[in-house]
């Protein structure tokens, strides 16, 4: 391929990007200005269309659904399920679109009933004798973006971990979105010493900690099925001696109202050596949060896709074999 071939390939790419971000923002500007009984509604039907013609999706959804009930639902049950969950994850988009307009017009704080989430944790914080930021913990359930938003409000210097967009003028806008709200955003890549350093300056850390692991993952159970799951909520939280907190963030109704919840909050001693039993722990909490609203979580992710080896597929070896994708 010619010099000039790759430069036009690349130039084509660079264009492709730009008017990628521009419909984007096009569309999140209309979705941050039409009426609220517009946009959800809209986004919900939408996300149901999605699972309908999505069979691979579809079949995804079913499977994961049918473990966490455990044979409790019928296959139409649990694709009726599926449709109204993949409609509440779609409505994520309308919250992106419009969390910076509602919290500049003041209107989110009394669209967020958190008073209860953030008495219950003061006090099992002092029960437990805890103190510093801690590591908040939600799953792809409910509005995973205002959790984060959230963090921003009442913990200074809150830092998200996420995974960097493929478009840099989309990922540059959510990076300056984000600061200007509070939240900043640290690369998934490379980013424990950055989480460390923020935990130990007193920031909390926000982690989405519920989807399959290709490298470096532990195996615990996940609605009776080994999966691997993140760790480094359990090593930061050792490193750094804070506290793990798992919560959810439950939209109320199909609009931008939301319901902050705590399941569980723990501390991981520093010379812990088996990762897994913080890490199970970690993720039988975010189970409890997730059977609190079904309709509300992220079915749709291949969340066993990557497989422990042969010999360690068993509940007893759950802890110890490094993730490996077939």
């Amino acid at each position: 391929m010619s010099a000039r071939h790759k430069s036009s390939k690349k130039q084509r790419s660079r264009v492709l990007d730009a008017a990628t971000y521009a419909l984007a923002r096009a569309l999140l500007f209309g979705m941050a200005w039409l009426p609220e009984f517009v946009v959800y509604p809209a986004l919900d039907a939408l996300g149901r269309l999605y699972l309908r013609c999505s069979k691979k999706r579809r079949k995804i959804a079913i499977a994961n659904l049918a473990l966490a009930f455990a044979g409790k639902r019928s296959e139409a049950e649990l694709f009726a399920l599926a449709r109204r969950a993949c409609g509440a994850s779609f409505m994520v988009l309308g919250d992106v679109a419009r969390i910076e307009r509602m919290i500049r017009s003041g209107k989110h704080r009394d669209r967020v009933d958190d008073r209860a989430f953030l008495d219950q944790l003061e006090r099992r914080r002092a029960e437990l004798g805890l103190v510093g930021a801690p590591i908040f913990c939600t799953p792809h359930l409910g509005s995973w973006e205002v959790a984060g938003f959230q963090l921003g409000l009442h913990f200074d210097g809150a830092v998200v971990i996420a995974r960097p967009l493929g478009n840099p003028y989309l990922q540059a806008w959510l990076v300056r979105c984000r600061s200007q709200l509070g939240v900043s955003i640290v690369p998934r890549r490379g980013g424990v010493r950055s989480l460390v350093a923020a935990l130990r300056a007193n920031c909390a850390i926000g982690l989405l900690p519920d989807q399959n692991q290709r490298m470096r993952g532990i195996f615990v159970e996940v609605f009776g099925k080994l999966a691997s799951c993140d760790r480094s909520p359990a090593r930061l939280a050792q490193m750094s001696a804070a506290s793990i907190v798992a919560m959810a963030c439950y939209r109320v109704g199909r609009r931008y109202r939301f319901r902050l919840e705590l399941s569980d909050i723990f501390a991981v001693e520093a010379g812990t050596k088996d990762l897994a039993v913080p890490t199970r722990r970690l993720q039988a909490s975010i189970e409890e949060l997730i059977l609190r609203a079904p309709d509300q979580y992220f079915w749709v992710h291949d969340r066993y896709r990557t497989r422990p080896a042969p010999q360690a597929d068993a509940p007893s070896l759950a802890s110890a074999e490094p993730a490996r994708r077939q």
